[in-house]
């Protein structure tokens, strides 16, 4: 659990340092690596709502490979949520 708290920590750093440079790319891929932390930790709310916030972002950009791992994400979210 400390582990996983920890890259929480060390994803939201790298999520800082890449909304000031305003890297969208970067944003989209780090709040998807969030999300796969919330949902190893259960915390399936969060993890749903970094992936709509990516998903939003990859679409905008056209981020094609982004977009079609983080819509996996989010099944898997519905999935470990029992929302089939």
């Amino acid at each position: 659990m400390q582990e996983n708290e920890e890259a929480i920590t060390v994803f939201n750093e790298a999520l800082e340092y890449a909304t000031e440079e305003n890297n969208e790319f970067s944003i989209s891929n780090i709040l998807g690596n969030i999300a796969n932390v919330y949902n190893q930790t259960r915390q399936h709310l969060k993890a749903r709502h970094s992936l709509e916030k990516a998903l939003e972002i990859s679409r905008r950009i056209g981020n094609l490979q982004a977009e079609s791992s983080q819509l996996g994400a989010l099944g898997t979210t519905y999935m470990l949520t029992g929302q089939f």
